[in-house]
């Protein structure tokens, strides 16, 4: 490849190691940015970390963005974001791993924070649960506070109407507890519920695991739509949903509700 020049070997090079032409981070920014239209490194009162998943999932993160847009909030996301962890931290506490490996988990989340900073943040905000729960153990003392998507819409959501009936599952939290228990309170989801006038809900078990048996999930339900607030069970529920049921997020039902 010696006649080749360097720029073009590096692309032969990236194919060769992901397939794609499109280096995967500036694929992220490319969703993010023209696929939802979110706002990116502007200057907000609040980022929003997506984690590493759901910009590749995204009608739920579109959704999120277009609430937040409706409810006219300060919003940012970041043009690089750096992993939590969770994609390579064991879950087990006593794994010889952990020591070696949460230092760069920290430094990670620590330098997403710190771009949040630089763009006058008061607050950064977890898309992802996983993230949620990785952020509040290793970060404790954050320069900034950590919010979890729900805290962040809980108080602007009130007042909204919307005469339906769904089915709701907030999800185990399994995962996540096995982090840093009770890092994500299911009361807030279900109190945005609650204040959305005219909505019924038939609340599904969060003993159910979308991970064991997501049919049990499907069989609990009383309706044709599910709702869920969690971005991990989003993805697999919508994916073994059984032909004639809606699997939707949180954010699409109030979405709706500001249209309504």
């Amino acid at each position: 490849m010696s006649d080749i020049a360097p720029d073009k070997v590096t692309k032969i090079q990236q194919i060769e190691t992901q397939g794609p032409s499109v280096e995967i981070g500036a694929m992220r920014l490319r969703l993010v940015k023209e696929t939802i239209g979110a706002r990116v490194d502007q200057r907000a009162d609040y980022a929003i970390l997506t984690g590493c998943n759901a910009p590749f999932r995204f009608f739920h993160l579109q959704s999120f963005v277009q609430l937040l847009e409706s409810l006219n909030v300060s919003y940012t996301l970041l043009s690089k974001e750096f992993c939590c962890g969770s994609s390579y931290l064991p879950k087990n506490d006593k794994s010889p791993e952990l020591a070696d490996l949460e230092p760069y988990a920290r430094d990670y989340e620590g330098r997403n924070v710190a771009a949040a900073e630089g763009l006058g943040a008061k607050a950064v905000v977890t898309f992802c649960p996983n993230c949620n729960a990785r952020y509040r153990k290793h970060l404790p003392s954050a320069s900034l506070p950590v919010l979890y998507w729900t805290d962040l819409v809980a108080p602007l959501a009130k007042g909204l109407r919307l005469d339906d009936m769904v089915d709701f599952y907030e999800g185990c939290h399994r995962d996540q507890n096995a982090v840093l228990p009770d890092a994500i309170d299911p009361a807030v989801s279900k109190a945005i519920l609650q204040d959305v006038k005219g909505l019924s809900c038939n609340e599904v078990s969060s003993e159910l695991c979308c991970k064991q048996k997501p049919q049990d999930i499907f069989g609990a339900m009383q309706t044709n739509t599910l709702i869920t607030p969690t971005a991990c069970c989003y993805g697999l529920l919508w994916k073994a949903r059984p032909q004639g049921v809606q699997v939707a997020f949180l954010t699409d039902l109030l979405l709706k509700a500001t249209k309504a």
